[in-house]
């Protein structure tokens, strides 16, 4: 143990012996930033997004509709198209501006869920129906697009986040622009979605008050919820039952 305890600080440096330590330069950790998104590339995927839904005809989007149990014109608000190549629907993804950066790929068999080259994660939602939005209405908050489109369906101003635990800069973007009175997080019936709830939550309060509401046990998500008969007075009474998280400017903090 001496003759370890020798060599040791010898090593590092604070002995006498012949080991030294080697100090080796850091190098220092470099991450690439993802490429900037030209203007170029948002035109084209404009462009893209405004062909595909030229491609799905009335007697598709009602296909459709039918499959997800939604509303054709929930479809036609998101401008939902079709590709023909990857035998796919196309979605939309917004930033708060209400320019398309992304198209996200979804299969209505499988649900399989992909994006088009070069885009972005942003916001379904309806991009005219929001800028002329009550000044103070409530803005409700899924995950997903074709939750997005059940919450359209039953008459909510809806709008849907890529995924979990993302969305939140973009959500604030858009709440500067439009002032809501309160968002309604409707969070999906399970842990990973309800922890994605309260993290927007604490994100968004900035903007305006917060509640986050969960479908009933059993229940996945707010399509689901919809598509099991909750309508859009359910859905507004269990708002109005869940708590209000909100800042509290006198106390320094939210509450």
């Amino acid at each position: 143990m001496p003759d370890a305890i020798r060599w040791l600080s010898s090593w590092l440096g604070v002995g006498h012996g012949k080991h030294r330590a080697i100090h080796r330069a850091i190098e220092p950790t470099i991450v690439s930033p993802e490429p900037k998104q030209s203007e170029d590339d948002r035109k084209r995927l404009t462009h893209d997004a405004d062909m595909y839904f030229r491609k799905l005809n009335d007697n598709g989007r009602k296909h459709l509709a039918g499959l997800l149990n939604v509303s054709t014109g929930s479809l036609e608000r998101l401008r939902v198209g079709w590709y023909p190549s990857q035998q796919m629907t196309t979605w939309p993804m917004l930033n708060a501006d209400g320019i398309i950066i992304g198209i996200r790929l979804r299969c209505s068999e499988t649900g399989q869920k992909k994006s088009v080259k070069g885009s972005r994660g942003g916001l379904f939602y309806d991009p005219v129906s929001m800028a002329s939005i009550e000044h103070g209405a409530r803005v409700w908050i899924t995950e997903g697009a074709s939750d997005t489109a059940a919450l359209l369906s039953v008459g909510l101003d809806a709008v849907g986040i890529p995924s979990a635990k993302s969305g939140g800069e973009l959500l604030l973007a858009l709440g500067h622009r439009i002032r809501p009175s309160e968002w309604i997080i409707v969070a999906d019936g399970d842990g990973p979605g309800l922890e994605s709830a309260r993290l927007l939550r604490s994100e968004l309060v900035i903007v305006a008050g917060a509640r986050i509401i969960v479908p009933p046990s059993g229940i996945k998500d707010a399509r689901e919820w919809i598509n099991r008969g909750a309508s859009r007075d359910d859905l507004i009474a269990e708002a109005g039952a869940a708590e209000l998280f909100r800042l509290d400017w006198g106390n320094g903090g939210a509450a």
